[in-house]
């Protein structure tokens, strides 16, 4: 009896939010443990590609691109823009190999992530996080690129605070209301908190343009001139348990639905 009761809890849960994202109250619930195949777009499908076996998203980010356009990205064309309200975007990452210079990044994007509008002069609106390997050895950084600029912190200058071969979670929220957005990195096994950072502002306040695109990109090296990479390195690591749920509004009515949505740990 008892579990037929919290079943039909569950139930009423994803029905009330299926109502209220039918009426456009709200941000679409998208979520993948890559359990199937996640239908993913991509300009390089050699190098970013849904592993089957290991139910996971392995990508492989070169510096060295055969030309600065297409951009190179991955990711989910969203149903509903974020910018129509707050959210949280959660997922895991594995950094396997990363040489000088190269990197991976993940967040929301405007149109720009698919290569669109590069020499629009407003720039891309987004919010990113990027692992990478520089002069001062594994960073990260947070980066807000607003109507009116960039923000940016990272963590770095206190040793190599990421691992490789170690599974961590990302948790990145956008509170519409202030302008700000959050950011926690953990340990995915432990739950230990390794960085915690100050908000970040959104330049310019809100968000002028669709941020509609979820994933990943990194644009060309290659042919750019620029000498500030090691054109031969490579980024090769692994996405796990993406999960970007509406906030603060539908997070009561997902509360117990989360039990059963919710990410697996491997």
């Amino acid at each position: 009896m008892m579990e037929k009761r919290q079943v039909l809890i569950v139930g009423a849960c994803c029905l009330m939010f299926v109502c209220i994202s039918a009426s456009g109250g709200t941000i679409p619930y998208y979520g993948t443990d890559f359990s199937t195949n996640p239908g993913w777009t991509t300009d390089q499908s050699e190098n970013y590609v849904w592993r089957k076996t290991e139910e996971l998203y392995h990508v492989v980010i070169k510096n060295e691109a055969p030309a600065y356009q297409p951009n190179r990205f991955f990711g989910k064309i969203l149903p509903e823009p974020l910018s129509s309200g707050s959210f949280e975007l959660q997922w895991d990452v594995r950094m396997e190999s990363c040489g000088w210079s190269a990197g991976i990044s993940f967040g929301v994007f405007d149109s720009h992530l698919l290569g669109a509008g590069l020499d629009d002069p407003k720039g891309t609106q987004s919010i990113t996080t990027d692992f990478a390997i520089g002069d001062l050895g594994r960073v990260m950084a947070l980066t807000v690129a607003g109507p009116a600029g960039r923000s940016t912190k990272i963590h770095s200058g206190a040793g190599d605070f990421w691992e490789f071969d170690k599974w961590y979670t990302n948790i990145l929220s956008y509170d519409k209301v202030g302008d700000k957005v959050d950011f926690k990195f953990l340990e995915r096994e432990t739950g230990k908190i390794i960085w915690d950072p100050d908000p970040l502002s959104v330049a310019g306040g809100d968000f002028t343009r669709e941020l509609i695109f979820l994933g990943g990109s990194r644009y060309g090296m290659g042919d750019t001139g620029y000498d500030g990479t090691n054109r031969g390195a490579e980024f090769v690591g692994d996405i796990d348990n993406v999960y970007l749920t509406p906030e603060p509004a539908t997070v009561l009515l997902l509360g117990l639905g989360g039990l059963v949505l919710r990410r697996r740990r491997r």
